[in-house]
């Protein structure tokens, strides 16, 4: 099934009518003695017009331009380059840099830092020599070899502009080779994971159908799967580069393949104008990751994950605007450059349907293929399609740190001419953001409805008015909205604890040898420690605490006497009894040998309340149910009681037709009792029952002014002033007139 490649060429396509076009031209050739880690090249740069190039050349030794050795500063090389003069570079590298480069006898995988890499888009043509048995790869539409005795020249032609060059090449790669229409995909696989080339290259071919469908056409044409011994998840034009450890995980056809594979046309053919900021990132995160999870019908477990994350990672000393975000470093970068700019574009599709999202989205691939985008291009093509002027939209979630904190207060319903009026404030105790916020309505006829509201105040009295009593209103129930969460919306989950700036870790002298390795996998920051029998009552109210041993005092003391778990490792996330800011994490380990098994794995269960490990073999894996969105208003549904059992109204209605008189108690001004009312009556009218209403409070004497009422003769500001008709009119009226 597979053959060790001698040649691979592929047909050069014409350039697309996109208007760009490339000053400066670059010929790089490299020789790799990967036995010694050691790199030899030469660059030969020509430009169309006289101009200073800067060049990063970190990690580079030995440079020479144009055979005259050259000083820098700082990493930097300001290179004059005259028009229509070639302009030589030589240098060495040695490739130890473990963070961006893999090289060994087998392998060779260079990321970044191995050539004077300009600060701006070029043309490149890349040639690379290694020993005769390895094969390389990388950006490119036409690949060709040469082979010696002792060696394999690779070319790779690329007639597009590209911010960077990365290489993959190893011994001992497989490859095959497949096509979607017109595209080539490739995989280059190590042996040991031969078999799940096939599975690779189909799922390839379902996401280029997707995007193409979605956006435009696949922007070249060539894909290719390249696997290396890294532990990453890249995206380089032309290929994705995934590690070993990652590859193999059953999940990632359906997840970060996607992502990668949608990074062809967001980063890498619209190339991301980095020191304005990285949208790329957000909005593949939101059309793959996010529409992966939508499609299970996960869409606001997702988002709401996202807010979960953005409230345990982000605090006051790594908050930043999302305009600042370039390249995803830790957990609480991710949570901005990732969730928070992903809910960006969730938001702006939400306010103006999928059709115009996805018409400025092929906009912008058409306008800029092959150029540098910045957020403000990205507004700019939504303004052209939306029709509306969008700086205070962008620019509230790109520039300002805080995400909005909204509450609900006041809320009142109350009944006027048959209808149900809901009134409530919502508050914005922050600077407040403009806001669309999504309010759900359940009915008790069983219906769900959606309604919209636009707030931009600190504090807005909204008004609604509804034809039916509601049983529910949730505002903001499916995290349709970047904001901060509730604490009862919130799960005590282990991530909570890992981006806590304060955690305290209680455990005695003897065991903190043991729990100290799984203090150290969940936690990012400094932690303190202290014993169970220092711990200050104020210590505990104040921080989030990791408690170690199920059979602590403080433990105790707080959720009652524990049992030994039998498994070997033991996690249970508690909401802080003192306060709802912060968590508690229980914590137990049997042995050293169990320690050990998990510790590299406990980090990757954060979303979790509840966890169990034997040998390393996860057994249990929970997550504490919260509620879901702000609520308004809620109204419990009248529960009726028999002798033998409780039910609701529907089911006795046809019981109590059958009697003449059906007598309804109440309370006179309470308006829950006349709802009940109300509910009788409506459902006997629907099935046909004729009826009259009777009301004590009414002497036979008001029934002349009552039929003025009922037959909207008079209005019922009219009706109330006639007090004759009840000494306390008013208040009753305003709960009765429903009926």
């Amino acid at each position: 099934m597979f053959s060790r490649v001698v040649s691979i060429l592929l047909t050069l396509v014409s350039l697309p009518l996109t208007g760009w076009s490339m000053d400066i031209h670059y010929f790089l050739h490299v020789k790799i003695d990967p036995e010694n880690q050691l790199l030899t090249g030469m660059a030969r740069l020509h430009a169309d017009d006289n101009l200073n190039l800067t060049l990063t050349i970190k990690n580079l030794s030995d440079i020479r331009v144009d055979d005259q050795p050259t000083s820098t500063v700082d990493d930097k090389l300001i290179l004059p380059i005259q028009k229509g003069k070639e302009v030589i570079i030589t240098y060495q590298a040695v490739l130890n840099d473990k963070s961006l480069h893999l090289v060994d006898s087998e392998n060779v995988f260079l990321t970044g830092n191995w050539y004077p890499q300009p600060d701006r888009l070029v043309e490149y043509a890349l040639s690379v020599t290694l020993p005769k048995d390895f094969l390389a790869n990388s950006s490119a539409e036409t690949i060709t070899v040469q082979v010696t005795e002792k060696y394999s020249t690779f070319t790779f032609e690329f007639a597009y502009p590209l911010d960077s060059l990365s290489l993959a090449a190893s011994k001992n790669y497989v490859f095959k080779t497949d096509n979607y229409k017109d595209i080539v995909i490739e995989a280059y696989f190590f042996k040991a994971d031969a078999n799940l080339v096939d599975t690779y290259l189909e799922y390839t071919k379902k996401y280029l159908a997707r995007y193409e469908e979605q956006l435009t056409p696949y922007p070249y044409q060539r894909f290719a799967i390249v696997e290396n011994r890294l532990p990453t998840g890249y995206s380089m034009p032309t290929y994705t580069l995934l590690g070993q450890a990652v590859l193999r995980l059953p999940f990632i056809v359906n997840t970060a393949l996607g992502h990668e594979i949608l990074h062809q046309w967001f980063g890498n053919s619209v190339f991301v104008d980095y020191p304005k900021g990285n949208w790329a990132e957000g909005l593949t995160h939101y059309l793959a990751d996010h529409d992966f999870a939508n499609t299970e019908g996960q869409g606001a477990a997702y988002r709401k994950q996202i807010l979960l994350d953005y409230q345990a990672y982000i605090n006051d000393q790594n908050v930043q605007p999302v305009r600042h975000f370039h390249t995803v470093g830790d957990k609480a970068s991710q949570a901005i450059g990732y969730g928070k700019a992903a809910m960006i574009f969730h938001m702006l599709k939400q306010k103006y349907g999928d059709e115009l999202f996805f018409t400025a989205l092929r906009d912008c691939i058409k306008s800029y293929s092959f150029r540098q985008v910045s957020w403000e291009q990205i507004q700019a093509v939504f303004e052209k399609h939306t029709g509306h002027y969008l700086d205070r939209y962008f620019g509230q979630w790109l520039d300002r740190q805080a995400i909005p904190h909204l509450r609900i207060e006041s809320a009142k319903l109350v009944v006027n001419q048959g209808q149900f009026i809901l009134d409530f404030t919502v508050m914005q105790p922050t600077l407040p953001f403009q806001l669309r916020l999504p309010i759900t309505l359940y009915l008790s006829s069983g219906k769900k409805t959606q309604q919209f509201i636009e707030i931009n105040q600190a504090k807005e009295k909204i008004t609604l008015t509804l034809e039916e009593l509601p049983t529910r209103v949730i505002l903001d129930e499916d995290y349709d909205v970047m904001r901060q969460l509730l604490p009862q919306e919130i799960s005590p989950t282990l991530a909570a604890v890992m981006g806590k700036p304060k955690i305290l870790v209680v455990t005695t002298a003897e065991q903190r040898k043991l729990y100290q390795p799984l203090i150290e996998a969940i936690t990012l920051n400094p932690v303190n420690w202290t014993t169970p029998q220092t711990l200050q009552f104020n210590q505990l109210r104040e921080n989030s605490l990791i408690i170690a041993g199920f059979n602590t005092p403080p433990l105790e003391q707080l959720f009652g006497k524990q049992s030994l778990p039998q498994d070997g490792i033991q996690v249970i996330v508690h909401q802080h009894p003192y306060n709802d800011k912060e968590v508690i994490v229980q914590l137990h380990a049997k042995d050293n040998d169990e320690v050990k098994a998990v510790q590299r794995k406990l980090s990757h269960y954060g979303h979790y309340s509840t966890l169990a490990f034997t040998a390393g073999i996860n057994t249990e894996k929970n997550l504490t149910v919260s509620t879901a969105g702000i609520p308004i208003f809620t109204h419990s549904p009248a529960q009726v009681l028999q002798p033998d059992q409780t039910t609701d109204l529907k089911e006795i209605i046809p019981i109590i037709a059958k009697n003449r008189v059906i007598y309804i108690g109440e309370q006179h001004e309470k308006l829950s009792h006349h709802i009940n009312q109300l509910m009788i009556i409506k459902q006997l009218h629907e099935v046909g029952y004729p009826l009259a209403v009777g009301m004590e409070m009414f002497p036979v004497s008001s029934q002349a002014i009552l039929n003025e009422y009922l037959t909207n003769q008079i209005d019922e500001q009219t009706f109330l002033k006639n007090r004759a008709i009840l000494a306390n009119g008013e208040s009753i009226i305003s709960c009765t007139n429903p009926l």
